[in-house]
Order: structure tokens, then C-alpha cells, then sequence
């Protein structure tokens, strides 16, 4: 069975794996970031702006297309350029493994709010049931 909800061409299980490469590439390069810089391993001028902006790119690249295709439709206020704004606002101060978290957390938290889509599109009706044992919608 395939949803049309978050993926055009449906949800198959390869599609489902494939989604998470992005995002463990970017964790894995922030883990890695985060070491190097504890120990103080990016001597060289600009090289953790670098490191964290490719850790970046994998999941934050969606999410500025997505805010971008919405501000072209006039949705400026919209979850995906609030995500944007900010982690480019954690780059501009310097807090580059902020932003590369809160980018990854946000994708993370996007996913799973999109699967919850799939399911509840074929949910039509909730029963509830009161005290006395009987069900309504």
C-alpha cells in the first residue's frame, strides 16, 4: 500500500530507508565535528565553517528549498522558514553545531510527523467511548 501524502511516488520501503542516509550523514559529521573541536583540531581559519556547512547541506538543503517554494507562493510564515532562519542565524553567530542540531532534530521531528500523515489519511473516523461502555463517532 502506498500514501500520496509525503511522497509523490508513494512510500516504499526503499524510498522509508533512504530517507534516513541524509540524516545520518549529518549526525555522523556532527558527532565527529563536535570531537574535533573539543580537542581543538580545526586550526585552520574557517575550516569548522566548512565542516559544519557540508554537515549541514544533507538535511538542511530540503528544508531551504521547501521554505524558498513557499515564499514563492506567499507562505512566509511556515515552519520550514522558521527552521531556516534559524539555523542561519546559529551560522552567522558562530554556533555552527546548533545549527547543524537544530536543522537535524527538525528533520527528524518532520519525518515523523509525515508518517503520522500516512496513517491518518486513511483513518476516517474515531470512535470514542464513554463511561458506560458505548462506542460513538
Amino acid at each position: 500500500m502506498s500514501c500520496n501524502c509525503c511522497h509523490p511516488s508513494g512510500c516504499s520501503p526503499e524510498k522509508k530507508k533512504n530517507e534516513y542516509i541524509p540524516a545520518i550523514i549529518s549526525f555522523t559529521m556532527l558527532t565527529v565535528g563536535m570531537i574535533l573541536n573539543h580537542f581543538n583540531l580545526f586550526t585552520l581559519s574557517g575550516s569548522a565553517l566548512i565542516w559544519y556547512t557540508v554537515a549541514y547541506l544533507p538535511v538542511g538543503w530540503p528544508v531551504l528549498r521547501e521554505a524558498f517554494g513557499r515564499l514563492r507562493h506567499g507562505e512566509f510564515f511556515n515552519e520550514f522558514m522558521l527552521m531556516g532562519i534559524a539555523t542561519i542565524g546559529a551560522f552567522c553567530i558562530g554556533e555552527y553545531p546548533e545549527g547543524v542540531a537544530v536543522i537535524l532534530l527538525h528533520r527528524r521531528s518532520f519525518s515523523r510527523s509525515c508518517s503520522g500523515e500516512c496513517t491518518a489519511k486513511y483513518q476516517s473516523t474515531a470512535r470514542c467511548t464513554s463511561g458506560n461502555g458505548k462506542s460513538h463517532p
